[in-house]
C-alpha cells in the first residue's frame, strides 16, 4: 500500500459512545450529506472530483488526486465520531457516510483489537484508506498461480493521518489492527465495484478463492470456521445495501 504522509496533530482522540448514525454495517446510501467541519470540507471536496453525472470507470480515476485530498485533512474526532460505531466481537465494523453519484463510497471502518480482515481483492476498483485514529498494518500479498499458504510478501504500518492505496495491479491485502486499543480509518472506494458485482477472499492457509456476490456465498462449506464466520458476517453487510 502507497502512503502519503503528513503532521499528525499532538493531540490523541479517545473514541467515546455516541448515538447511532443509522449506517452501521452498510455502504453510505446519503448523497446529500452536508457537514460544517473540516470532514464536510473533505466529502465536499471528493462529491467535485468524483460526483459527475458521468459514470466512472476506473481508468478514469487520478488516484494521486484523490490520496492528496485524503492526505489534507488532519483528523479530529470531533468531525467524524458520532459515525464510527463499534462492535468488539467483529474484526470490524463498517459505517456507511456517502455514496458519491453512485460513483464511489465513503465509509468508516472502526478495528477492534487484535483483529483484522481476511485476505482479499478491490474487485478492479480503487481503494484509498486514511488513518483517523491509532495505526493499521497491512500485509500485501501476490495473486496466487496455485493452492498452498499465503505468505505476505511486505508488511507494513500506517499511522494516523497517513493515507494508503491499493488496486488489484498492486495485489491482494490484509488489514489488521495488531494494538490493544481501537482503530479508524476511513475508505474511499471508486468506483464501487465491490457493492455492485462482489468481491474475492481467500483463505491464508490454501489460497483458495471465494467470490462473495452480495450475500450469496460460494463454496464456503469446507473453510476454517474463524475465516467462514467472517464471510459470513460480511457477506450481511453487503446484503444491507440493496
Amino acid at each position: 500500500m502507497l502512503s502519503v504522509n503528513i503532521t499528525p496533530s499532538p493531540s490523541p482522540h479517545l473514541l467515546k459512545p455516541v448515538p447511532t448514525f443509522g449506517n452501521k454495517e452498510e455502504e453510505g446510501n446519503d448523497d446529500n450529506l452536508v457537514l460544517e467541519n473540516e470532514f464536510g470540507d473533505l466529502i465536499a471536496e471528493l462529491r467535485a472530483v468524483l460526483g459527475t453525472s458521468k459514470g466512472l470507470a476506473s481508468d478514469d480515476i487520478d488516484v494521486k488526486h484523490i490520496q492528496n485530498i485524503m492526505a489534507n485533512y488532519e483528523s479530529k474526532e470531533a468531525h467524524w465520531g458520532k459515525y464510527a460505531l463499534s462492535d468488539a466481537s467483529k474484526g470490524y465494523t463498517r459505517n456507511g457516510i456517502v455514496n458519491i453519484n453512485g460513483n464511489a463510497n465513503l465509509l468508516i471502518l472502526v478495528w477492534s483489537p487484535g483483529k483484522g480482515s481476511a485476505i482479499h481483492d478491490h474487485a478492479n476498483a480503487h481503494c484509498c484508506m486514511k488513518i483517523l485514529k491509532g495505526e493499521l498494518t497491512e500485509s500485501l500479498y501476490d495473486m496466487p498461480d496455485g493452492e498452498g499458504e499465503m505468505k505476505p510478501r511486505s508488511v507494513s504500518t500506517l499511522q494516523r493521518d497517513e493515507v494508503g492505496y491499493i488496486s488489484d495491479d498492486i495485489g491482494l491485502h490484509k488489514i489488521s489492527n495488531e494494538t490493544s486499543d481501537f482503530a479508524v480509518s476511513l475508505h474511499l472506494y471508486t468506483p464501487p465495484y465491490a457493492s455492485l458485482y462482489g468481491c474475492s477472499m481467500y483463505e491464508s492457509g490454501t489460497a483458495k478463492k471465494h467470490h462473495l456476490i452480495l450475500w450469496k456465498l460460494k463454496d464456503a462449506l469446507d473453510w476454517p470456521v474463524q475465516e467462514l464466520k467472517e464471510l459470513k458476517r460480511i457477506s450481511r453487510s453487503f446484503k444491507k445495501i440493496q
